[in-house]
């Protein structure tokens, strides 16, 4: 049940909690492709054609995106930043 299990993929996107307790990494993505994910204080934005390391959006461009609720798809995005910018997962 998905209440009993803080890692389960079937809680909502901002519920989840990896198995060692720290939250999960959140992704969301705009209307032209662009891409936002944080990960435990770390954060990558996909716009115009490439990952670049932080935010570079603007509250209003967040407000606007839609979260993406596939767990394996958020890690797949987040896999494809790290290795985009040189960065080691934790």
């Amino acid at each position: 049940m998905p209440a009993d299990d803080p890692t389960s993929p079937d809680l909502p996107w901002f519920r989840r909690f990896r198995a060692d307790g720290r939250m999960e990494p959140l992704a969301a993505r705009g209307d032209n492709g662009e891409i936002l994910i944080l990960d435990e204080g770390w954060a990558a934005s996909f716009k115009d054609g490439r990952w670049q390391e932080g935010i570079v959006f603007s509250h209003d461009q967040i407000a606007a995106f839609s979260p993406v609720q596939e767990q394996a798809e958020i890690y797949r995005l987040l896999d494809e930043a790290r290795k985009a910018l040189g960065v080691n997962g934790a």
